[in-house]
């Protein structure tokens, strides 16, 4: 009946799907907040010593997790393409 063969759709690429799924930087919020308080206080650095200490308290914690061992990556890749293979069975 017309010859014509049904094709699967066809996965995205890895990049694009590491992009969709990337997380936000760490201590944006805490970078944020300091940048504000500088300008606030006229870029008086003593001034602004709370929002420095949460930085560098950010900052020790992001490091100290990530220095401690591997990171777990997305697994939406993984997933992606099983379902394709099950779905072509």
């Amino acid at each position: 009946m017309g010859g014509r063969t049904f094709r699967q759709p066809r996965l995205p690429k890895r990049s694009v799907i590491e992009r969709l799924t990337a997380t936000t930087a760490p201590c944006v919020a805490e970078t944020t907040a300091l940048l504000a308080a500088l300008k606030a206080n006229g870029f008086d650095d003593r001034r602004v010593a709370a929002e420095m200490g949460a930085l560098r308290a950010c900052m020790a914690s992001t490091s100290a997790g990530a220095a401690g061992g591997k990171t777990q990556k997305s697994s939406v890749f993984y997933h992606l393409k099983r379902l394709y293979y099950m779905q072509r069975r």
